[in-house]
């Protein structure tokens, strides 16, 4: 007999879920946690870019849309968890199911940041990324459809991804039973 997130991918003809937010490794961690415990294929929307560090107002323009919608699509019949930091509906052709953002504070991202860069970084571009990405990530929050915010500040990982996947459990089994 096959679970609900079976059922519902069943039933829906496939499933997608986007996991964004400003802070990459735990976005890309959760996504490949909830794809794993799904059963489903993970898709690191960054490896579109071509880049592996960039400016946030690079994103888009570096970003090569349809090969990510390409690679979406193929593995939406059987499940896909797709992580980014900026995943915005104007670019995506693909049915996305439900998405989830991590969002934190201004002040968690200081803290954040301060806690990822040395000395020798401050005065690198990669404290350039980290502050301009914030600044444009604020921006950009309205050009995505997100079903639920997760405000990650004092929560820890295993609380995040509790809460996802009680979120996501939660959507599935009203679609499921609502049909």
């Amino acid at each position: 007999m096959p679970n609900i997130i079976e059922k519902f991918v069943e039933i829906n003809n496939g499933f997608t879920i986007l996991i964004s937010g400003p802070l990459n490794k735990k976005v890309k961690k959760l996504a490949k946690h909830v794809s794993k415990k799904f059963g489903f294929s993970y898709v690191n929307s960054l490896h579109f870019t071509g880049k592996k560090k960039m400016l946030f107002t690079e994103h888009d323009s570096l970003m090569d849309w349809d090969m990510l919608n390409r690679e979406i699509g193929k593995k939406s019949k059987t499940g896909v968890v797709v992580s980014g930091y900026n995943l915005p509906k104007d670019k995506l052709t693909v049915t996305v199911d439900y998405h989830i953002h991590l969002s934190v504070s201004r002040t968690f991202y200081v803290s954040y940041r301060n806690s990822r860069l040395s000395d020798a970084d401050s005065s690198n571009n990669l404290d350039k990324l980290f502050t301009d990405r914030f600044y444009q990530y604020s921006k950009t929050v309205d050009n995505m459809k997100i079903n639920k915010f997760i405000k990650i500040d004092t929560l820890s990982s295993r609380d995040t991804y509790e809460k996802t996947f009680d979120l996501i459990v939660s959507y599935v089994d009203f679609k499921v039973y609502k049909k």
